[in-house]
C-alpha cells in the first residue's frame, strides 16, 4: 500500500439507501427536509446532489419534499420552526485545516429523546475529496447528503459495517459506484421503517 493508497481513506459522516429495495406494497413515509446553504453554491450541483439523495432515500420507501430556504422567496415558509420536518445545511466549513481525513457532514442527534433536526454537508470538504477521487462534486455531495438525512431518520450517530452508513469510504468505492456501497442495508431500512412509525 502507497502513501497514496493510505490517503484514500476517508472517514465520513455521509448517507445511502438500497436502491430499488423498495416495492409497490411498502408504505412510503413522506419528510420534509429544509435546505439551507452556503452562498455561492452551484445551483445545477446542488439541484443534481438532491435530486440523487432522494433517489436514494426513495429505496427505502422515504418520499421526500425539498423546502428551499436560501432564497429570499421561502422566507415565510421557512421562518417557523421546523416542526416535524427535517433540516440539512449546505455549508463551507469554518475550521480547515487541508484535512482529506475530515468528516464530510454531521448530525445533531439527541440519542437520549430520540430526536433529530439537523444534518450539515460541508461542500469544501465534498469537493476537495470528489476531485481527489475523480468523481463528480455532485454525486458525493448527493451520497453526503442522504447520509446525514439517514442518522437523523435513524435518530442514531451509529454506522454500520457496509452500505452508506459506513463510515469511511475509500477512493476505489467512490470511483466504482457499486449499488452496494451508496445504499442503506436491509438492517438499516428495517431502522428507518421502525423509527418512522
Amino acid at each position: 500500500m502507497t502513501a497514496r493508497d493510505l490517503c484514500t481513506i476517508i472517514p465520513l459522516c455521509v448517507l445511502t439507501a438500497a436502491r430499488g429495495s423498495a416495492t409497490a406494497d411498502t408504505p412510503v413515509t413522506r419528510v420534509t427536509v429544509r435546505v439551507y446553504e452556503t452562498p455561492g453554491l452551484d445551483p445545477q450541483q446542488k439541484a443534481a446532489a438532491l435530486h440523487l439523495a432522494g433517489d436514494v432515500l426513495a429505496s427505502a420507501s422515504i418520499d421526500v419534499s425539498w423546502k428551499h430556504c436560501a432564497s429570499p422567496d421561502a422566507a415565510g415558509s421557512c421562518d417557523a420552526p421546523p416542526l416535524g420536518e427535517l433540516v440539512v445545511r449546505i455549508v463551507r466549513s469554518t475550521m480547515e485545516r487541508g484535512d482529506r481525513h475530515l468528516p464530510l457532514g454531521d448530525a445533531f442527534v439527541d440519542t437520549g429523546t430520540g430526536s433529530a433536526v439537523l444534518a450539515t454537508v460541508y461542500v469544501d470538504r465534498v469537493d476537495r475529496v470528489a476531485k481527489a477521487a475523480r468523481m463528480q462534486v455532485q454525486r458525493l455531495l448527493g451520497y453526503a447528503i442522504a447520509h446525514e438525512l439517514g442518522h437523523l431518520l435513524l435518530a442514531s450517530n451509529a454506522h454500520n459495517t457496509r452500505g452508506l452508513m459506513r463510515p469511511i469510504w475509500h477512493d476505489d468505492e467512490l470511483r466504482s459506484d457499486r449499488d452496494a456501497d451508496w445504499s442503506f442495508t436491509v438492517q438499516d431500512i428495517a431502522a428507518i421503517r421502525g423509527a418512522s412509525r
